[in-house]
């Protein structure tokens, strides 16, 4: 569930000695046998719907009016990775341009920290953008809790940075992220969260996703995690229409559809670290 630098560079995994053991892979790219994303859009949602007060242009006004602050990041991972040191920068320059930003975590141990007891959500809420940076840059589908967890679930607009724009269309809701890359400067990406911050009514197209429908959501209905693995050792693999990344390969899916030839994933790093840019890993 890391990143490949953070396998391959922080913890020095080559992976080689997995070669022929495993018959699935199971992680959080869109590709593997078995998806296990960090949360899914609607399930952020629905659980939404299901703690909110029935009117979801109410609860989405209530959220607006809770912000009193600009922007926030939690961070505590400072250079672990390139991808960690360079977002460390890229904060550095937006405050640099003028954005009001509170950093907190073991990377500002010189910035006041949140009091004691304060939930990472409830800190969150209270402000309009957070920044869902990752330790890792145009990884293949690495997306965290930084996105779920924190932002959505705190009610705040993320401005995120890591994977490639093309990963997150295929998971989260329709104008919900602000994304650094569609930027051509850090000055320029400044400059839109301060006209945000001022204009309300610009800023609350953020969350219009949170009145769709879960069905309307991204991969609504995938199976994922145990219960598609479940569904692959009793031979129902339908889930595999959700896999961008389909091929011929997934036809030895169902393991017990051919049991004369049990699948083998023969090369496991070649797997997990071949189909990555070169700006996640440059080798391996």
């Amino acid at each position: 569930m890391e990143s490949p630098p953070s396998l391959r560079e922080l913890r020095n995994m080559s992976l080689t000695e997995y070669d022929n053991v495993f018959n699935l892979t199971w992680t959080y790219r869109q590709d593997s046998d078995v998806y296990s994303p960090v949360s899914t859009a609607s399930i952020i949602l629905q659980r939404f719907l299901d703690e909110g007060s029935g009117n979801q242009n109410e609860d989405v006004e209530k959220l607006i009016k809770m912000k009193t602050n600009v922007a926030i990041w939690i961070v505590s991972n400072c250079d672990g990775t390139k991808g960690a040191r360079k977002r460390i920068l890229l904060a550095q320059d937006m405050v640099n341009h003028g954005l009001e930003v509170d950093r907190m975590g073991r990377c500002f141990p010189e910035n006041s920290a949140p009091p004691r007891g304060t939930s990472p959500v409830d800190l969150i809420r209270k402000y309009k953008f957070y920044f869902a940076f990752e330790n890792s840059y145009h990884c293949l589908d690495y997306i965290t809790e930084k996105l779920y967890r924190n932002a959505f679930r705190a009610g705040t607009v993320p401005v995120v940075w890591g994977a490639e724009k093309r990963d997150y269309l295929a998971v989260v809701p329709p104008h919900s992220c602000i994304f650094v890359d569609d930027f051509k400067s850090t000055a320029e990406l400044v400059k839109y969260l301060k006209y945000l911050d001022k204009n309300v009514t610009a800023y609350r197209e953020y969350f219009k996703w949170r009145t769709m429908k879960p069905q309307d959501m991204p991969n609504y209905g995938r199976q994922v995690r145990v219960c598609q693995l479940c569904r692959i050792l009793h031979g129902i693999n339908v889930d595999n229409i959700f896999n961008p990344r389909y091929n011929e390969s997934y036809l030895s899916i169902p393991l017990f559809e051919h049991p004369s030839r049990p699948r083998v994933v023969s090369y496991l790093r070649e797997w997990l670290y071949g189909p990555v840019s070169k700006e996640c890993l440059a080798t391996y």
